[in-house]
């Protein structure tokens, strides 16, 4: 495993996709944002993105393991780690298996249908839906998002409820226990809607 020199506890697992070919309608396009403001609120927290070799790369990670883990690796990094953001996925349901707090974002899929099977009460994860859909009666579990390919339906889920998820399951770490509740960096999907409209 190609693990990082100097880099050990704590540290958070991070996967943003399932390739750039692949699962589209799951791309979700402010995990940047994500990961600047829980670097900035939690000063020594490392990141580590877990992944396909093709999936959308985050500045910033402390640790970069796309396409350099097999399934056997990936569960040990992902056992010792504080917390497991991402999207609805195999590393998603990997980390509930392993009883790491998760956050997990959902758009083409539904969380009570695709979310993790656990009857561990003291489980701690937070599954984040699209509340809209862009007006899609249900969840479609398209590859690819008819209403805007380029903009899919999970990328209504705000960075910022994103953050305040990660927040209140690290707030229980010891590393953890003095993190301010505020988000440093606003976001920029107005704008990016506009840019690609």
């Amino acid at each position: 495993l190609p693990w990082p020199e100097g880099l050990s506890t704590p540290y958070i697992t991070l996967h943003t996709g399932s390739g750039s070919s692949k699962w589209s309608a799951r791309k979700y396009l402010h995990w940047q944002e994500v990961v600047e403001n829980l670097k900035a609120c939690i000063t020594n927290l490392k990141v580590i993105q877990v992944g396909a070799g093709d999936d959308m790369k985050i500045d910033g990670v402390d640790a970069d393991l796309l396409g350099k883990t097999n399934y056997n690796q990936l569960a040990t990094v992902t056992k010792n780690a504080m917390l497991h953001v991402g999207i609805d996925s195999f590393s998603m349901h990997l980390s509930i298996s392993k009883n790491i707090p998760t956050v997990a974002v959902f758009g083409s899929s539904h969380a009570k249908s695709t979310g993790p099977w656990t009857s561990n009460k003291k489980l701690k994860y937070k599954l984040l839906e699209t509340s809209n859909r862009f007006t899609c009666s249900k969840a479609c579990y398209k590859n690819e998002c008819f209403v805007d390919k380029d903009y899919p339906c999970v990328n209504e889920i705000s960075p910022k409820s994103i953050f305040d998820a990660c927040v209140e399951l690290l707030k229980d770490y010891p590393c953890c226990n003095e993190i301010p509740p505020k988000y440093v960096f606003e976001s920029c999907i107005k704008l990016l809607k506009e840019l690609n409209s």
